[in-house]
């Protein structure tokens, strides 16, 4: 049980940290960065999904289902640039 806590706790600040990052580089740069915040989104979504909903524990469907939503939400958003 002890283990569960440590790796939400681990996995709830790599999410922030990747929130942090993607706020820095956009100010620090002054520059839009839609690549790069697009595969920080696709990353925090795998992360939540994985930890936080269980995918982890789910059937191998389930888990190529998310595979194969991000893949399609990063292509058709990168489409759009």
């Amino acid at each position: 049980m002890k283990k569960a806590f440590v790796l939400n706790g681990v996995t709830l600040l790599v999410l922030i940290a990747i929130i942090i990052l993607s706020v820095l580089l956009s100010k620090i740069f002054e520059i839009q960065m839609p690549y790069l915040i697009l595969l920080f989104a696709g990353i925090k979504f795998v992360l939540v999904a994985f930890q936080f909903m269980e995918v982890k524990r789910a059937n191998w469907v389930w888990k190529s289902l998310v595979f194969l939503f991000v893949s399609i939400y990063l292509v058709g958003a990168i489409s759009l640039f």
